[in-house]
C-alpha cells in the first residue's frame, strides 16, 4: 500500500459491526473494541452527544420488566438499556426507542491533534459522515457533514 505521511491528521479508520437504535430524541450507537473498549454514543437530536462505556454483560438482565413503554415504542435492552436506565439524563433526553436495535456497519476515525479535546468522525452504513467534537461530556456537539 501507499505510505501514510507522518503528518496525517487522522488515525487509521476502524470498521466495526456495531449497533444502532433510534429514539424519539436521538440515536444510540454501539461500537465494539474501539481503542480497547466497547463504547456507546448517545446522539441527541439537538446536536449534542454523550459517551459511555458499555459495561453490560450476559450475567445482567437485558431489560427491566417493571418499565412498560407506551404502545408502539420500546425499552432499549442490553448495553443500550443499561445506559438508558442508569443515566436519567439519557432517559429524559432520548425518551423511548421508536424501533428495536439493529446491527450496522460503522466506520470510526479519530482526528489526531495535539490540543486538548478530540474530534471523531463516525459513519453508519452509507449515511452522512458525522463529526463529533468534544469528549462526550457537557458541551460536546455533533454535526452531519454535507
Amino acid at each position: 500500500g501507499t505510505e501514510v505521511p507522518r503528518t496525517c491528521p487522522y488515525a487509521e479508520p476502524a470498521r466495526r459491526q456495531g449497533a444502532r437504535q433510534p429514539f424519539q430524541g436521538g440515536t444510540m450507537l454501539w461500537l465494539p473494541d474501539i481503542e480497547g473498549r466497547d463504547i456507546i454514543y448517545v446522539l441527541y437530536n439537538e446536536a449534542t452527544w454523550q459517551l459511555y462505556d458499555d459495561t453490560w454483560d450476559e450475567s445482567q438482565p437485558e431489560s427491566d420488566p417493571a418499565i412498560t413503554p407506551p404502545q408502539g415504542l420500546y425499552q432499549p435492552i442490553r448495553g443500550f438499556g443499561k445506559v438508558w436506565r442508569n443515566h436519567p439524563e439519557v432517559q429524559s433526553g432520548l425518551n423511548w426507542a421508536i424501533a428495536n436495535e439493529s446491527a450496522v456497519p460503522v466506520t470510526y476515525q479519530r482526528q489526531m491533534q495535539e490540543s486538548i479535546g478530540g474530534v471523531v468522525y463516525i459513519q453508519v452504513e452509507s449515511g452522512p459522515l458525522l463529526r463529533l467534537s468534544g469528549l462526550g461530556g457537557t458541551g460536546s456537539t455533533w454535526t452531519a457533514l454535507p
